[in-house]
């Protein structure tokens, strides 16, 4: 499925154990060139229950270039943006 995407949304929502997955797939999506936006990156350690496992996956992700945006409004820009460059 990740060779399907031309981007990977990972939303603001509480990461646990059992979607810990979606993150480490945003990762493999980054490695394979891939462009990840990031909503509600500010907010990660009120949302993290993995014992920083989450804040680790997050760094690696924006250290390979995942865009982190405050809104959906940005998200959406970014995606039209994608869109448009195809």
């Amino acid at each position: 499925m990740i060779d399907e995407a031309s981007a990977i949304v990972v939303s603001n929502l509480p990461f646990g154990y059992i979607n810990l997955k979606n993150l480490e797939a945003t990762r493999v999506a980054l490695e394979r060139g891939k462009m990840a936006v990031m909503g509600g990156a500010t907010t990660i350690n009120q949302i993290g229950f993995t014992n920083g496992k989450i804040q680790s996956l997050l760094e690696e992700s924006k250290s390979k270039g995942a865009k982190t945006v405050k809104s959906r409004k940005e998200a959406l820009s970014i995606l039209k943006a994608l869109k448009n460059s195809e």
